[in-house]
């Protein structure tokens, strides 16, 4: 059981306790004399008196409204359990951006091979083949317009004991570049920007959830600190109503002694007493819990059952300052700073972007892809070739017995711009378009009753 309501039980049944002592207090007096009225009574207090008496007194507090709100903030487990949620909203609409981060790949890769070979071009009985390749490739996409850029670096080297082979080892080098744009399906509204705006509308509404959870919360805290404050009041009058009460009973008998009033008006005077002792207890239930509600809102985690205390307000209602609102101001502020009202318009926004989307993956895909490649070649004279005799070819002019490790590879990237450098050229386009597209169209229909509700709520 929590700490809280096992003081409030407690309580309670001191309350219950001094209820049973009123309730036995009136029904004798209506049918006893005064004298005889009070055995009960006291019976009763002898009977109570030691669970009575061990109740300790609780701890008075001083407390002000300003410090209930930051201890409450502080203390209070679904606060703290709030605060996380715009915190995640926001981790993942930087998430979203992930994305667009530029991807880097390398690859390397060796082959050889031995084979017999039935082609008398080659001039060889067994074909053997050695190849050794690398790659590195950065790869990544351009915001807002889906477009894709890449730029590829490779080199290889193969060895070969084909006669018809010019060069062995022979260096290959190329650097591409590359870009693919979509024309129509994936242009601006494709699922990376999408879920990036869409996260951000979530972040957004998170926050404003997140302060409409303390607006709401500090609300109900002035509203438990206040009515302790009323409660107070309460008790205070209940507690002068019952002295009156009594020193009007005490008048009763001095004027019943000296035979001016008569016995049924004492026993009012009585029944007098006792009405403002049953509305002292129930103003003392009230004051408890008001101050049970104030102690759990404020304290919240830090109460422990042995807590035994009791704030005293040092605010008062008159403190504070009176001022006249202008209702037109007051509702166009409203508008413009409440929370739910922020929290639902990027709803609606979010939905928007949704629709967004739904209605470009219901167009065709074409996609203008563009590459161009620049290659460079070099190497060693291949000692089984008879062709360089024959052919003034600049490889076999350039060709050297000296090459070895990373040498050809720098050689072969050096030729890349040079008067023995190779270009190549890519365009394409592709176009996709399906049918009937049953899922993109019925997603946009689905887009549009959800934007309808979200704009009618």
């Amino acid at each position: 059981m929590d700490p809280l309501q096992i003081v409030a039980r407690c309580r309670r049944c001191a309350s219950t306790l001094l209820l049973a002592q009123a309730t036995l207090c009136l029904a004798p007096a209506a049918l006893a004399p005064a004298a005889e009225a009070n055995e009960p009574v006291a019976a009763v207090q002898e009977t109570f008196a030691p669970l009575l008496t061990g109740l300790r007194p609780a701890h008075e507090t001083p407390l002000a409204l300003a410090r209930a709100v930051a201890l409450g903030l502080r203390n209070n487990l679904d606060v703290e359990i709030a605060r996380y949620v715009p915190l995640l909203a926001g981790l993942s609409a930087e998430q979203a951006w992930g994305a667009y981060d530029p991807r880097i790949a390398s690859e390397v890769g060796w082959f050889s091979g031995r084979q017999p070979n039935a082609n008398a071009v080659l001039g060889v009985d067994r074909l053997t083949r050695t190849e050794l390749d690398e790659r590195l490739s950065i790869s990544g996409m351009v915001p807002y317009l889906g477009a894709g850029l890449g730029v590829d670096v490779a080199g290889s080297k193969r060895r070969s004991n084909a006669a018809i082979a010019t060069l062995s080892p022979e260096w290959d080098a190329s650097v591409t570049v590359s870009a693919s744009i979509p024309l129509l399906r994936g242009l601006i509204w494709n699922e990376a920007w999408t879920q990036i705006k869409v996260s951000h509308s979530l972040s957004v509404a998170a926050r404003e959830e997140f302060r409409e959870r303390l607006m709401d919360f500090v609300q109900s805290l002035e509203v438990a600190y206040w009515n302790v404050v009323a409660q107070r009041e309460r008790l205070r009058v209940a507690e002068k109503s019952l002295a009156t009460a009594e020193t009007l009973l005490d008048q009763s008998r001095s004027q019943l002694d000296l035979g001016v009033q008569s016995e049924l008006q004492v026993v009012e005077a009585e029944a007098g007493v006792g009405a403002r002792e049953f509305a002292l207890i129930r103003a003392q239930e009230r004051h408890q819990l008001a101050q049970d509600r104030l102690i759990d809102l404020v304290l919240g985690t830090d109460l422990s059952g042995a807590a035994n205390l009791r704030f005293v307000p040092t605010d008062a209602p008159d403190a504070f300052e009176h001022r006249a609102v202008d209702v037109t101001q007051a509702v166009a502020r409203a508008f413009a700073q409440r929370p739910e009202l922020a929290a639902s318009q990027q709803e609606i926004e979010r939905l928007e972007f949704q629709l967004r989307y739904a209605k470009n993956s219901r167009l065709p895909q074409f996609d203008l892809q563009a590459s161009y490649s620049a290659t460079g070649k070099s190497g060693d004279n291949n000692p089984d070739d008879d062709l360089c005799s024959s052919l003034a070819s600049p490889l076999c002019e350039a060709g050297e017995s000296s090459e070895s490790g990373n040498a050809g590879f720098r050689k072969s990237f050096s030729r890349i711009s040079g008067a023995n450098g190779g270009d190549l050229y890519n365009v394409r386009g592709v176009l996709s378009i399906p049918f009937p597209n049953t899922t993109a169209r019925k997603a946009v229909a689905k887009a549009e009753v959800e934007l309808r509700r979200a704009t009618t709520l």
